[in-house]
């Protein structure tokens, strides 16, 4: 299982256009027992769309946050979504 911890403030920003180029490299090129930090919400939206769309198995990759583990099922659903975890566009957009 490859872990991709999100870490919105310690990690570089990629241009949104390649969110989806960087989810399949994480899952397409990282050995099972490896940890990715990314720092952008956009690649765990891709993440969760390659596992809904049977791209790589739901149990093939989790994310953690803050020591949490958040697994991913089938259809690309988080659980558990803690508060802060990839929730910056929404909590912006709700301001709007």
């Amino acid at each position: 299982m490859i872990t991709v911890v999100y870490d919105p403030f310690h990690d570089i920003g990629i241009p949104d256009g390649t969110a989806m180029l960087v989810a399949q490299a994480i899952v397409g090129t990282l050995p099972a027992g490896d940890k990715v930090t990314i720092g952008t919400g956009l690649v765990i939206d891709a993440i969760r769309v390659l596992v809904k769309t049977g791209e790589i198995p739901h149990d093939q990759v989790q994310f953690e946050y803050n020591g949490i583990t958040i697994d991913i099922d089938e259809n690309g659903h988080c659980d558990p979504w803690p508060e802060g975890f990839n929730d910056t566009m929404e909590k912006l957009l709700v301001q709007l």
